[in-house]
């Protein structure tokens, strides 16, 4: 399966008083980096509130800071996947510069029992071939 990277500008309203992309801007540009990421890998009958994906944590490695007017790549891959959880790495660059690594650990989550739950064979199936 070929999974396609997402591409961002920054906002102005995305920058701080030193010119560069707040570190809270972060998180809500790897948000839209996951949600194209499962997008891509999960059916379009995918019911949400049954087959909930919830953020236990995110990790944050800041390399170099991005600016208003960079082109953002942001490549999203799996990483280690458990019975009830699997991570996602998240890498930002500029002009094939690494910027930002994150790594977030997500839990697949029954919003009706308000617990998580194991892996159905359906999405593992789809985060190994990723």
């Amino acid at each position: 399966m070929k999974i396609q990277n997402l591409h961002l500008t920054p906002r102005f309203n995305d920058c701080d008083l030193m010119g560069h992309v707040n570190n809270a801007i972060y998180l809500s540009y790897i948000e839209e980096a996951r949600i194209f990421f499962l997008n891509q890998i999960l059916t379009n009958d995918w019911d949400w509130k049954e087959n909930g994906i919830i953020i236990k944590k995110h990790e944050i490695t800041y390399e170099e800071p991005i600016f208003l007017g960079d082109q953002i790549e942001i490549k999203t891959t799996i990483g280690k996947i458990n019975n009830s959880s699997f991570e996602l790495y998240h890498s930002i660059f500029v002009n094939d510069k690494i910027k930002t690594n994150i790594t977030s650990t997500l839990v697949y989550f029954d919003y009706n029992r308000l617990k998580s739950k194991k892996l159905d064979n359906h999405i593992l199936q789809k985060l190994k071939l990723c």
